[in-house]
């Protein structure tokens, strides 16, 4: 969904400045149309102006936020191009993660969530994923942070260097920890640390440092932002692992089918 419509359109100066904005909107949704079916072999449920809902597979789902994403921005630039490129409308694309076998319901109210995670940065791709054990796993990165290369790189260290077990006992000693709110002293900000570069040097092998899988620690920046970092990570790498496991099943699949 848009980011910052009304901003973009109460800037807009003239009326030729509208029908062309309301053109591009319209141009926009026939491409989505594009996008999604004949690009990413998905289903399109609704594409309004800024608005796009969609059924994809998850294979498919990261490339075809990508191009949604780009579609809207060459529309803005052909709308806006008269307005500043920050004061141009943004898209911001949620990806709800659930089973096949859900109700319809329930995935579109799980796409719903996401996109409002999305809009809690905008600009942003957010996605939400249901576990195993109940409740939600969130992530998301604005755009200029490149989140869908953030993934694969995350995938690509799952693959090679760091089994997922480790990133759920990294995400155990989250839970073990307090809570920033209720955490007493200076001193757990280098607990946090410690704990996790432990867990990190007890991989078989040589053992891996903070930096050569994405993580800083630095105590100095607090608890509360090591609390959030380590989290957005474990968060991260398990998104990524449930997308490789899907591409993984796809490949099977065709090749059961070939």
């Amino acid at each position: 969904i848009g980011d910052r419509m009304g901003r973009a359109i109460d800037h807009l100066g003239s009326a030729d400045a509208h029908r062309a904005f309301s053109k591009a909107l319209a141009g926009f949704a026939a491409e989505a149309r594009k996008v999604v079916e004949q690009q990413h072999r998905g289903a399109l449920v609704y594409a309004g102006g800024d608005d796009v809902l969609a059924f994809v597979a998850l294979p498919e789902a990261l490339a075809c936020a990508g191009a949604l994403r780009k579609a809207f921005n060459d529309a803005m630039v052909t709308a806006c191009g008269a307005l500043a490129a920050d004061m141009r409308p943004t898209l911001s694309v949620g990806i709800g993660i659930g089973h096949v076998m859900e109700s319809m319901g329930d995935l579109l109210a799980l796409g719903r969530q996401a996109e409002r995670e999305a809009k809690r940065d905008r600009n942003a791709l957010a996605m939400l994923a249901v576990k195993l054990s109940g409740g939600t796993r969130v992530w998301r990165a604005q755009w200029d942070t490149e989140p869908v290369r953030l993934l694969t790189d995350a995938t690509t260290l799952l693959r090679d260097r760091i089994p997922s077990r480790k990133v759920y006992e990294i995400a155990k000693i989250l839970t073990r920890l307090p809570k920033p709110d209720e955490a007493n002293g200076d001193g757990w900000a280098r607990v946090l640390a410690l704990e996790v570069k432990r867990a990190l040097s007890r991989i078989e092998g040589s053992g891996l440092r903070p930096d050569e899988v994405g993580l800083s620690l630095d105590p100095k920046a607090g608890y509360a932002a090591l609390q959030d970092e380590v989290g957005a990570w474990v968060d991260r790498l398990l998104i990524a692992r449930t997308f490789d496991r899907a591409a993984i099943r796809e490949r099977r699949s065709q090749e059961v089918a070939a």
